[in-house]
């Protein structure tokens, strides 16, 4: 039944929240709370989405214990349109319990809006643990285009969640054309925009720009021996030339970074790639400052023009997401990459 388990990022499997108590009733003084996710296994390969436990660390008889423990949704994550823990659903359709929950989650985002840390590091202030996936909010000043601080030192409470970038695919996906114009999106001390602005579609590259965008664009993925290649659809012209778009784009991600940091991701990615007779559609967003290395492969008939390759690199996995079009709540959204 949906709901009635949950994963447990302490315990490495699915719990029920009574196995939950005895084990966080069984480790010893000071107890710190445990980490829980999404139940079902595809949602949280894609967006790894926190959800709470209620109550799991109070004792049967304790005086102060009002409620049955349970698990229950988290309004700050975004859950895959199919998710089976937001709801039991028939393979295919999406459950009207699931598009409601990301109803819930794009409103709050929609007041809120986002922030995209990709060097949390490089911050005067404490750094973000990249492996907290619990509900926060956080203050953000306004970022001017080159990130310095301008218009403005007043505050926006915004939410954060953990796998970004799909999160950001996510909402973006299932956005409207008003929310993308009017939910803020901030790539932080870089640009301060919405996600019509930010987001943008991978043939519209310009090298000067590159670090303002998060591009996206429809893909196929290819799994080779040692590497899962993320091929986009539309071509892109390496220097910005808008009238001579002749360069593929393309993602390299080896599969030992994947098998090390996010097996769940490379399971989703593998069966992307999988031959089937009605290929299954993705997009990829993914965020890179470095740019592209570009290479020419000669045509290997007589006469022939050749292709070129864009290779863009990503420095983490966070920063890049592949969401297939069957997950989505709102897939009638989707733009056409034309």
């Amino acid at each position: 039944m949906a709901k009635a388990e949950a994963y447990c990022v302490e315990m490495k499997r699915n719990v029920t929240i009574f196995e939950a108590r005895e084990y966080f009733l069984g480790l010893p003084e000071p107890r710190q709370k445990l980490t829980f996710l999404c139940g079902d296994e595809r949602c949280r390969a894609i967006l790894r989405p926190a959800v709470i436990g209620e109550n799991y660390h109070k004792a049967k008889d304790a005086p102060d214990k009002r409620k049955s423990p349970c698990f229950r949704e988290n309004v700050h994550h975004q859950h895959i349109g199919n998710c089976t823990w937001i709801s039991n659903s028939i393979p295919g359709e999406i459950a009207p319990t699931a598009k409601a929950h990301n109803a819930r989650v794009s409103q709050v985002c929609a007041e809120l809006g986002l922030i995209f840390r990709p060097y949390p590091g490089r911050r005067k202030a404490k750094p973000i643990d990249a492996t907290d996936i619990t509900a926060s909010t956080t203050s953000i000043h306004e970022a001017g285009a080159h990130g310095s601080h301008s218009r403005s030192s007043k505050g926006k409470q915004r939410p954060e969640t953990n796998r970004f970038m799909a999160t950001v695919a996510m909402l973006h996906l299932n956005f409207t054309e008003e929310q993308k114009r009017k939910t803020p999106l901030v790539i932080e001390n870089i640009v301060d925009g919405s996600f019509y602005d930010v987001c943008t579609w991978v043939k519209w590259f310009h090298p000067r720009y590159q670090s303002r965008h998060i591009y996206y664009g429809r893909c196929d993925v290819e799994s080779l021996t040692n590497v899962i290649m993320v091929k986009f659809w539309g071509k892109i012209s390496p220097v910005g030339d808008r009238d001579d778009k002749t360069a593929t784009a393309e993602i390299s991600l080896s599969k030992a970074w994947l098998i090390e940091e996010n097996t769940y991701l490379l399971s989703v990615l593998e069966g992307l790639a999988k031959p089937k007779k009605i290929k299954e559609e993705a997009l990829c967003y993914f965020f890179s400052e470095e740019p592209p290395k570009v290479r020419h492969f000669p045509s290997k008939h007589e006469g022939g023009q050749g292709r070129t390759v864009a290779r863009f690199s990503v420095e983490s996995l966070d920063h890049i997401a592949v969401i297939p079009l069957s997950e989505l709540t709102e897939p009638e959204h989707v733009e056409h990459d034309k």
